[in-house]
């Protein structure tokens, strides 16, 4: 085998990068709709049980983690850079639960979504952001030293 040829596994590790690359945006366009595993695997064209063990290895979360965890970094942004109310911020990310909204958002932030906003007051009224955030767990190249 040639120094520049791949091995089998670094094969696959860059087929499974690209998998994984592939159903990030899926991600992204999808905030306010329901996701399924099945739906994600099928865009990565794995399956259910295998992409959820190479989404996490490669990630370091479940994937329903990293949808929470976009979810909250969009509605950080739209708490910061619009003046709509918490309950159509909820809507926007998907959540249809005002109560699970702000329960996740604590989780996540360490702070209510109004205390969030109360520190940090809307800076421009009624922008909307244009493109998600990624979210703090996924920042980087993937790995499997992120937080589970």
């Amino acid at each position: 085998m040639s120094a520049s040829a791949k091995s089998p596994v670094s094969e696959t590790q860059e087929s499974h990068r690209q998998a994984i690359l592939r159903v990030l945006p899926f991600m992204r366009e999808r905030l306010t709709e329901e996701i399924d595993l099945r739906q994600l695997a099928d865009v990565a064209i794995m399956s259910p049980y295998h992409f959820l063990r190479t989404f996490r290895e490669l990630t370091g979360v479940p994937p329903v983690k990293f949808l929470g965890a976009l979810r909250v970094e969009v509605a950080k942004r739209l708490l910061i850079e619009t003046d709509e109310s918490i309950l159509d911020i909820c809507q926007q990310v998907g959540y249809t639960s005002l109560g699970s909204f702000s329960t996740r958002f604590a989780e996540v932030v360490g702070l209510s979504p109004g205390r969030f906003r109360q520190r940090h007051p809307p800076r421009l009224s009624g922008l909307r952001c244009a493109q998600p955030a990624r979210p703090a767990c996924t920042r980087g190249s993937p790995s499997r030293s992120r937080r589970s």
